[in-house]
């Protein structure tokens, strides 16, 4: 498993930042692309979100990634 990292960066490059490629449906998890690789992932909250929406990496819970809306605002 790829550590994610903590320093800042650019959305371009940030590891704690993804794209959803698969919202969820039927049960089965989010997935999010972070470079060229794919997580499971879910919501850190209520939060309604759609394939190609930017999330941030909030936290970890076992192999599933805990996302939040990607908001440019540091």
């Amino acid at each position: 498993m790829t550590q994610l990292g903590t320093e800042e960066g650019t959305e371009e490059n940030d590891p704690r930042v993804g794209v959803i490629y698969r919202s969820e449906s039927h049960g089965n998890p989010w997935r999010v692309q972070i470079g060229d690789q794919h997580w499971a992932a879910k919501p850190d909250g209520d939060f309604e979100l759609h394939s190609g929406d930017l999330v941030r990496i909030v936290g970890r819970q076992n192999i599933t990634l805990l996302v939040r809306p990607f908001l440019n605002d540091r």
